[in-house]
């Protein structure tokens, strides 16, 4: 299937898997990279919070 503009109308706007633009990308990678020390990456936090609550309760993090 090839990519046609008008597949990014079906895209999530908000959300943890929303699609995010180059420059976002761009920044979190050049951010990594002059703090080398850091272990940690971006993650939107809506990831986290959905990572959070599977270590709660994993059935709440299924609906």
């Amino acid at each position: 299937m090839l990519f046609e503009e008008s597949m990014l109308d079906s895209l999530l706007k908000e959300g943890p898997y929303r699609l995010m633009p180059e420059s976002a990308l761009a920044e979190a990678v050049w951010a990594a990279d002059e703090n080398s020390d850091q272990i940690h990456f971006y993650v939107p936090e809506e990831v986290g919070d959905i990572d959070r609550i599977k270590a709660v309760n994993i059935q709440a993090a299924r609906n």
